[in-house]
């Protein structure tokens, strides 16, 4: 029962820590998706303490460990994943991106055929693939330019390797060795410090490290690290090799041999030995030439040594060399008196009798019995199997491999699907002859400049006699005529390939390079031709040109970094004028094009590429910006992301992605949220996307355009002026930027502003609507100059009769005159001004005829300046019934009276002595005595102003008859009975006014 209960509690505390470690899975999965990786290892490795025996927590934990760089121990854990679950296969594919990265391709390999063991449909690993086959042949160029002591190449290759698997130690410490080499020691001692912290028993980095040390002179610290090197590995360079060249690791074992040669070059008895082994790789990586010259090698070392005398007489043979095959098996008999040996001699003799008897039968491998119908088959088999269009995902090297093959077997056919040239060819007769004649005939068509005839006649010479190095270099000639540098190259390199003398070749192979860019391998030819002919001078303006190429790119490359894009057009278009056919060059002023908005010229240039070399990763990514420019994120998206297929640290492709894809969610994002009504947010969605990249005009010119809706949906039409005119800036034929620009100048009644929008939308496509929008735009326009009288009585245009009286009433008696009678003499200008104007809207939109007419756009006549407002005010007001309604205004019943106050020149709220002093000061000025010499119209006009003078103070000096004029009494001043000489004496005489001297002159 207790072992019961304890296998239950044991049970209970198992799905308890599964549960625990899924929750901790769940956290760092959380902080994966933030990019927080090391926080994610730390959950994922709680989970594995949980649960130790779940592959997805090592799987999840190598993703992170992927992400932060750490591909060693993310490997581990991808391995440990498929430890626990053969099955898992995302397993498979971190071991083998990991693989990558570390250059273990050994590793990859294994990992990818566990995969399609697992799942033969897979193509997750397509792009690790390809990669393994980049870096194979990268490993075999660097390992044959370390060889031929060519370093700056070797750099070159790993550099490029590098770019594949940037953790690989392999490839760090061949560059660090060849930096050595080159006396690059600061840097080739970073390197391989580098290496040592990562791995502390790296007997190569230790090696490198004294290499170093050694050539700056610190012995005493070179001879330490030698030491602990061999404590590392006693055996350091040949028995790797012997193993990696047993384990089938050619590229390695070659490398291996390369660097133990570099060890002591004094120890003769081992040095043959690894020469001979180097040779062996060599053999079996399918490089006769480089067999050949290793055991040479080993020969010049140790004379009698048998095995490389073998190796090297098969690899001659090989080469179809068979003097040289016959020399070498004649000194192996020597030695060697085997009756193996003595067959071999007589195979390679009995071929140089018939070089050319197995030659094509061979290509099409077929036997000489082989019948018309096997030729057929076998040349279907083998075409098929060669032609270059199965092999575009390959490298360059490979792909002119496959072409060659291509032509050797169309080659073989032509002669023996031919009865004639079957026979002569199997009679072993010479088909020299007529190649010549036809090379002869392509010179001819050559000087006339009848390239493409000299193209074909130096083809049919290549097809008669496939082994003579000037019939490929005619046709090379031919081809660069024509343009075609490609071509020209390939046949300029199978020329020296089968003569290493022909100076001829390693011009044009020079000049090819020099037109295609490829300044290394032009100075590589450069240096090729030298050593075939050290005082040649043929290729000085190549050399020029190269140095002149260098400084264009240095200077293209400085301002480009300074984002002067016009500049660099500029430096690429003479680099082009150089080097014509360089797709660099080009591919860098159609980036620099896009990014100046000329997006045309820089299409029309990456398409052109592409249909030379469709796998150019910086043509695809240059289109993919094209595409951006023109707004047709969906397809750059496609276009980004095939260029990191290509290429997969292509930086600005990474760069553009991110930003198209960030552009098209912000973009998409405020269209849903139009769609859905949402204005203000989709407002604010366009603003986030107008901050991502000004240089996008096509997408800006969309966006403001948008914003521009979405302020017009929220009623704020002056913004959705603004954001027209932004995207009219960009493109002036915008015409859903134009017509909604015009209906905001409408609805803002800038009428003006509109008639022309509407004019310009109208020429950019001439449609009924717009014609009908361009009218009424006028007609609004027209209507606008007139007066606006509802606006001037303050009442909308749907107002009733009665309305428009009120409204009249009211604005009429705030500007009638009498009520500004003291006003200065310019308000009483602006106040009848508005009187009058007051009338005339009332005369209109009080008639139902007149107001009619008025609101359908017609002119109304309204008398003009013989309009009277105040016959209109008193027949409101009197000769209708409106005045016992509303009332008649208190200013009108004194408006004929005589103003008193303004005649003394006081205010209204004059004290009684002010008055007197006033009344004195003006009758004094008007008194008739004093104009006693004037002519009778002046003393009429100084005796009517003296009598108002009088009454005006008869009636403010009394205080009843002042309280009754102020309250709008008429006030009774004994009208014509008046006698102001008497109200003069009056006020001077019978009052305390005082005595005056009254001589008035």
């Amino acid at each position: 029962m207790s072992a019961i209960n304890n296998g239950y509690e044991l049970q209970e505390e198992m799905r308890e820590n599964l549960l625990l470690a899924e929750s901790k899975k769940d956290l760092g999965n959380e902080e994966y998706k933030f990019k927080n990786y090391t926080t994610a290892i730390k959950y994922y490795s709680d989970a594995i303490t949980l649960c130790p025996n779940v592959p997805a927590f090592y799987g999840n934990r190598s993703a992170c460990y992927m992400m932060l760089g750490d591909y060693k121990q993310a490997q581990n854990d991808a391995k440990s994943a498929v430890d626990l679950d053969p099955s898992f296969e995302n397993g498979f594919i971190r071991i083998a991106k990991c693989s990558l990265m570390l250059g273990d391709l050994v590793g990859l390999e294994q990992a990818a055929k566990s995969l399609l063991n697992l799942n033969p449909k897979s193509t997750a690993l397509n792009i690790e693939i390809q990669s393994m086959l980049q870096l194979r042949d990268l490993e075999s160029k660097s390992v044959m330019s370390y060889d031929k002591r060519d370093f700056r190449t070797t750099i070159y290759h790993m550099d490029s390797a590098l770019k594949i698997a940037p953790s690989c130690h392999r490839y760090m410490l061949m560059k660090a060795e060849s930096l050595a080499l080159l006396g690059h020691l600061e840097e080739a001692s970073g390197i391989a410090l580098k290496v040592m912290k990562s791995d502390k028993k790296s007997a190569e980095g230790a090696f490198i490290r004294g290499l170093c040390l050694y050539y700056m002179g610190n012995l005493e610290k070179c001879i330490i690290l030698f030491h602990q090197t061999l404590s590392h590995n006693p055996d350091h360079q040949k028995d790797c090799g012997d193993e990696l060249l047993k384990a089938g690791r050619l590229e390695d074992a070659y490398a291996a041999y390369s660097k133990a040669l570099q060890i002591d070059m004094s120890n003769n008895n081992v040095n043959s030995k690894l020469y001979y082994s180097r040779a062996l790789a060599a053999y079996d990586l399918k490089l006769k030439r480089d067999c050949a010259r290793e055991c040479s090698s080993a020969l010049s070392i140790k004379d009698d040594y048998v095995e490389a005398l073998l190796l090297r007489a098969k690899s001659y043979f090989d080469l179809e060399e068979f003097e040289e095959s016959i020399k070498d098996y004649e000194n192996a008999y020597k030695f060697d008196k085997t009756s193996q040996t003595k067959t071999l001699l007589r195979e390679a003799k009995m071929a140089l009798q018939k070089p050319k008897t197995n030659c094509y039968y061979k290509t099409l491998g077929i036997s000489r019995n082989a019948t018309d119908d096997e030729i057929k088959t076998a040349y279907r088999k083998r075409a098929l199997i060669h032609h270059p269009d199965r092999h575009i995902l390959l490298m360059d090297d490979e792909k002119q491999e496959q072409a060659k093959k291509f032509i050797e077997v169309g080659q073989a056919y032509t002669v023996l699907s031919d009865p004639q040239k079957k026979a002569r060819y199997d009679n072993g007769q010479d088909l020299g002859k007529l190649a010549e004649k036809k090379k002869d005939l392509g010179n001819e068509q050559y000087k006339v400049k009848n390239y493409q005839a000299a193209l074909k006649l130096y083809s049919d010479a290549i097809l008669l006699c496939p082994n003579l190095p000037a019939f490929f270099g005619n046709r090379a000639a031919c081809h660069m005529m024509l343009g075609d540098y490609r071509q020209a190259l390939s046949d300029a390199k199978h020329s020296v390939d089968l003569d290493p003398n022909f100076s001829k070749g390693f011009i044009r192979i020079a000049k090819c390079c020099l037109m295609l860019g490829d300044l290394v391998a032009t100075e590589q030819a450069v240096k090729a031709l030298l050593n075939v002919e050290p005082k040649s001078t043929a290729l000085s303006m190549e050399v020029k040109s190269v140095l002149q190429l260098r400084e264009l790119e240095a200077k293209g490359v400085a301002s480009y970094g300074k984002k002067d894009y016009r500049t660099t057009v500029f430096q690429m278009d003479s680099a082009l004028k150089i080097a014509p056919a360089c797709q660099r060059y080009k591919l860098l002023k159609a980036e620099c094009l896009a990014l100046l908005g000329r997006v045309d010229e820089a299409n029309d240039i990456a398409v052109n590429v592409m249909k030379m070399d469709s796998t150019a990763a910086d043509a695809v990514y240059v289109r993919g910006l094209c595409l951006y420019f023109q707004d047709n994120l969906d397809k750059s998206l496609i276009h980004f992301q095939r260029t990191l297929s290509l290429d997969p640290d292509h930086q600005k492709a990474k760069v553009w992605r991110t930003k198209t894809r960030q552009l098209k969610e912000k973009k998409d994002r405020g269209n849903e949220l139009f769609k859905s009504g949402k204005f203000r947010d989709a407002h604010t969605a366009y603003t986030e996307a107008l901050q991502i990249d000004e240089l996008n005009r096509e997408v800006n010119g969309k966006l403001y355009y948008n914003r521009a809706l979405m302020s017009y949906k929220l009623d704020q039409k002056k913004d959705a002026v603004r954001d027209c005119n932004a995207a009219l800036n960009i493109k002036s034929d915008y015409l859903k930027a134009i017509l909604l620009r015009a209906k905001c100048h409408t609805e803002l009644e800038e009428y003006d502003e509109a008639v022309r929008d509407y004019e310009q939308a109208l020429k950019v496509e001439k449609t009924a609507e717009i014609k009908g929008l361009l009218r009424d735009a006028k007609f609004a326009l027209k209507r606008s100059k007139r007066k606006d009288y509802y606006k001037i009585l303050g009442v909308n245009k749907n107002a009733t009769d009665d309305e428009i009286k009120k409204a009249y009433r009211k604005r009429a008696l705030i500007h009638h005159p009498d009520r500004h009678a003291n006003s200065t003499d310019d308000e009483k200008k602006e106040q009848e001004k508005k009187f009058k104007e007051v009338g005339q809207a009332y005369s209109v939109l009080s008639d139902p005829q007149k107001k009619a007419r008025y609101d359908n756009g017609h002119d109304i006549e309204d008398s003009g300046g013989d309009f009277d407002p105040t016959e209109a005010f008193q027949r409101f007001f009197f000769s209708t019934n409106d005045w016992k309604r509303y009332g008649i205004p208190f200013f009108l019943t004194r408006s004929k009276r005589k103003d008193y106050y303004k005649i003394l020149g006081v205010n209204k709220n004059a004290t009684d002595d002010e008055i007197k002093k006033a009344y004195r000061k003006r009758a004094l000025i008007h008194h008739p005595d004093r104009h006693a010499n004037s002519t009778d119209d002046e003393k009429k006009e100084q005796e009517k102003k003296f009598k108002e003078v009088g009454q005006a103070y008869s009636v403010l000096s009394d205080p009843q008859k002042k309280a009754r004029y102020d309250n709008g009494h008429d006030i009774e001043d004994s009208g014509g009975d008046f006698d102001p000489t008497e109200a003069f004496q009056r006020f001077f005489f019978s009052t305390n006014g005082g005595t005056f001297n009254f001589q008035f002159q």
